[in-house]
Parts: C-alpha cells; structure tokens; sequence
C-alpha cells in the first residue's frame, strides 16, 4: 500500500465516472420506494499496514489519520473519529486477511437498523472505522466523489459523542472524497455521523465480503 497513490486528473466533481454513476440512480423514479442500490463499486482490500508493513487493529484509525495528513490528504478529521473511540467493533480485522470491498449507494431516507439489516442478508462483514480508513489509504481511485461513505456496525459497538457537553448520541464513523481546488488533489474528510438520525440519499454504505 503506498498512500497518496492516485492516479485521477480530474477537475470537478462531475469528471468522475462514479459520482455519475451514483447521481444517475438517485434520479430516477423508479428508485423511489428502494432504500439501496446495486453495487457502484467493487474493490480488492488487503488488511496491512503502508508498503506492506504490520497492521496494528487498536491503533489503525490515528496511525491512519497520520499517515493521510503526512502526505497532505486530510482536509480535515472530527475530534470523536478516532481509534480510543472506534476500538470496539462487530469483526476483528487481521494482518494478511483479503476482503472484496462493495459500496450500496443510499437512494431514500433509512435507518441504521435498515443499513445493517441489508448488509447482513446479503454476508456483509462491517469493516468499522479501521475498515474504513484503510479503504481511504488503500483505493482513492475507486471510491465515489464528494459522497459520504458509512461504515456501519451495531450500536453496541459504537461510541457516545457528547453533543454541547449536554447529551450523548451513539455514532458510526464516515469518510467522504472532495476535490481540492487549490492543490488539484482529492483530499479526505473524516466524521461521526448519529446512529439514531439513519442516512438521507447522497450517502453510501461500505461493507467487507470474504474472498
């Protein structure tokens, strides 16, 4: 894995063949009444560290967030999107393991329950937050642009975000691709987005199949 690795030239959103994809399914009427779309993107993923080094499951999401802002990649990351915060989680990634990585556009207004109901019918493992930011390192070429990308897990494996030092709410973590327009990059913008507000169109689930 070599990050930063990029080979898009693009320069708008639109250029991308994916986010075309994607806003294509969103419009059309006959996506209405469905909550998911067919796969827009299928992708190889090896659990490792950068250029084949170790993979550590407890420090991956901060050594992650590092490494992406060592090469100039984060735009930007929220204090709650952290591995403390993410340690708990439904499967347990380990060093060498292969998985076919898909991304379910979201097409209507749906609940976490309803994400997580569809993604274990069809044998999905949820990658978390450490699946998550090594898809980030590892496939910026595949991912959509300028769509947020859930990675999903039970409640019970989710931290609390203190909202105004008030109230908690439970919170899955997201990652989302824009295009810089000063640098001419794609960069990363990582966040927690509530577990009890579900997901609206213009986001996508990411899941983990075996190989």
């Amino acid at each position: 894995m070599e990050i930063g690795k990029n080979s898009r030239h693009i320069t708008n959103k639109e250029d991308s063949e994916l986010y075309r994809k994607l806003r294509s399914l969103f419009n059309v009427d006959g996506w209405k009444n469905i909550h998911f779309g067919p796969p827009i993107a299928k992708f190889e993923i090896k659990v490792s560290g950068p250029k084949g080094g170790s993979y550590d499951h407890q420090q991956q999401v901060d050594l992650s967030i590092e490494r992406l802002r060592n090469v100039n990649l984060l735009r930007s990351v929220h204090p709650c999107f952290n591995s403390e915060n993410f340690s708990k989680t439904s499967h347990i990634l380990k060093e060498g393991e292969i998985y076919e990585a898909r991304i379910f556009p979201v097409l209507n207004k749906t609940s976490s329950r309803e994400c997580l109901d569809f993604l274990r019918k069809r044998g999905a493992i949820p990658p978390g937050a450490q699946g998550l930011t090594l898809v980030l390192e590892q496939s910026l070429d595949e991912l959509p642009i300028n769509i947020w990308l859930v990675s999903p897990d039970e409640k019970d494996m989710l931290p609390n975000e203190k909202i105004l030092g008030i109230w908690e709410r439970k919170v899955s973590p997201r990652g989302r691709l824009t295009f810089d327009t000063k640098t001419g990059r794609l960069v990363v913008t990582l966040r927690c987005v509530s577990f009890e507000s579900g997901l609206s169109p213009y986001r996508a689930l990411l899941a983990f199949f075996k190989k």
